[in-house]
C-alpha cells in the first residue's frame, strides 16, 4: 500500500479569552509603573543613647589609663630583680627583730640574771668560778637565742622574697599584656562603631542596588503572568494513511523479494525480477519515471528501493524538489557514478523518505 499524507489545520481560541484580556491589561499596567516599589526607610536600628554614652566612657577611661598600673609594674620590677631580698629594703623586718631581742634581752637582765645571782649569793659563792661558768653559760644562751631568732626572722622574709620573686617572673607578661589594656579598649569601642558605619553603609547599598534591579524584576514578573496561559494558535497536523493499488505494492516489494528468495532461491529472484524491471522499465521510461537516474543508481536496477523512492518522489516530495529531481536527476547520476561515499549518503537519506511514508 502506498503512503498518502493529509494535512489538518486547527485554530485553537483561548478558553476565557475575555478574563486573560484583563489579566494582560493589568500586567501591562504593572509593568508600566514599575512594579511594587522598594521600601526606603530606614533599615537599621539607630544606636541607643545609653550604648552611645557607654562608648563615650569607656574610651574616656582608656584615654586616661589606669592610675595605678605604672606603680603595679614598678613594683613587679623591683620584686623580679629582688629588690626586696636585702633586709634595709624592709624597715618593718629590723624593727620586728629589736622587738623581738629587746624582749629576750629583758628577760636575761630582769629574770635569768637575779634569779642566778641569787641563788650563788645565798649560797655565799657569787663570785666563785662556779658563778663565772653559770654567767658565761646564761650569756651563751643569750647569743644563741638572739641568733636563732634574727634567722627566723631575716631568713624567712629572705625565702618568702625569694617565692615572691618566682611568682613574679611567672606573672611579668601579665604585667606587660596590662600596658596594653586601654589601648585595646578603645580600639574595641572604635571597631564596634565602624562596624555599625558599615552596617549603615551596606543597607545603602543594597537599597541602591534594589533600585537598579526593579526594572528587571518588574519584566520578570510581568513575563511570569503571561507564562503559561493558553494564548490559541493554529496548528498544522500531517497525517499518514494508506491507499491500496500498484504503487503501495511495489513500496513493499523488498518483503516480497525475502518471500521469493526463500521459496525459489536467489535463480528464481533474479528470473522473476528480471521480467518486473524490464515491464516496468516500458512503463516509466517514457514518463517521469524516466528521469530517476539517481535513485537506480544509488539502489542499482534490481533493488525494488528504487521504484518505492519513485512513488514517494510522485506523491509525497514537495513539489519544488519534485521538479528540480526531474530536471537535474540524469545530470547529477553521471556525475556521481565514480563517487561512492557521495552515493551512500544519498541512498541512507532516500532510504529514509522511503522508511517514513510506509
Amino acid at each position: 500500500m502506498a503512503t498518502i499524507y493529509d494535512t489538518t489545520t486547527t485554530t485553537v481560541e483561548p478558553y476565557g479569552s475575555e478574563f486573560y484580556d484583563k489579566l494582560f491589561n493589568q500586567a501591562w499596567k504593572q509593568y508600566q509603573t514599575g512594579g511594587p516599589k522598594p521600601y526606603t526607610g530606614q533599615t537599621v536600628a539607630p544606636m541607643s543613647g545609653l550604648t552611645d554614652e557607654a562608648y563615650t566612657d569607656i574610651a574616656q577611661m582608656a584615654r586616661q589609663g589606669t592610675p595605678w598600673l605604672g606603680d603595679y609594674q614598678d613594683m613587679m620590677g623591683s620584686t623580679f630583680r629582688g629588690d626586696y631580698l636585702d633586709p634595709d629594703s624592709n624597715p618593718w623586718l629590723a624593727k620586728t627583730y629589736q622587738r623581738a631581742a629587746t624582749d629576750i634581752s629583758d628577760a636575761y637582765q630582769n629574770i635569768v640574771a637575779p634569779r642566778r645571782d641569787a641563788q650563788f649569793a645565798g649560797a655565799g659563792r657569787y663570785g666563785s668560778g662556779a658563778f663565772a661558768e653559770a654567767s658565761a653559760r646564761d650569756a651563751e644562751n643569750v647569743a644563741n637565742q638572739l641568733g636563732r631568732t634574727a634567722e627566723n626572722i631575716y631568713g624567712g622574709a629572705y625565702q618568702n622574697e625569694r617565692r615572691n620573686q618566682l611568682l613574679a617572673s611567672q606573672m611579668a607578661p601579665r604585667a606587660q599584656e596590662m600596658g596594653y589594656y586601654d589601648a585595646q579598649k578603645m580600639l574595641g569601642v572604635g571597631q564596634d562603631r565602624e562596624a555599625y558605619r558599615q552596617q549603615i553603609l551596606n543597607e545603602r547599598a543594597r537599597l541602591f542596588r534594589e533600585k537598579q534591579n526593579r526594572r528587571f524584576e518588574n519584566l520578570q514578573n510581568y513575563a511570569g503572568l503571561l507564562s503559561g496561559q493558553n494564548l490559541g494558535g493554529i496548528t498544522t497536523e500531517v497525517t499518514p494513511y494508506h491507499e491500496a493499488g500498484l504503487a503501495g505494492d511495489l513500496a513493499n516489494a523488498a518483503s516480497v523479494v525475502d518471500l521469493i528468495t526463500a521459496v525459489g532461491g536467489q535463480d528464481a529472484l533474479q528470473d522473476i525480477w528480471g521480467g518486473i524491471t524490464g515491464q516496468l522499465g516500458k512503463i516509466f521510461g517514457s514518463g517521469s519515471g524516466g528521469t530517476c537516474h539517481v535513485a537506480r543508481l544509488v539502489f542499482g536496477e534490481e533493488n525494488p528501493e528504487w521504484i518505492a523512492f519513485y512513488f514517494w518522489k510522485e506523491e509525497a516530495a514537495p513539489t519544488w524538489f519534485r521538479t528540480l529531481y526531474n530536471r537535474y536527476a540524469k545530470t547529477i547520476a553521471e556525475w556521481m557514478k565514480d563517487k561512492p561515499k557521495l552515493q551512500s549518503i544519498v541512498r541512507n537519506w532516500m532510504r529514509s523518505k522511503i522508511n517514513r511514508g510506509q
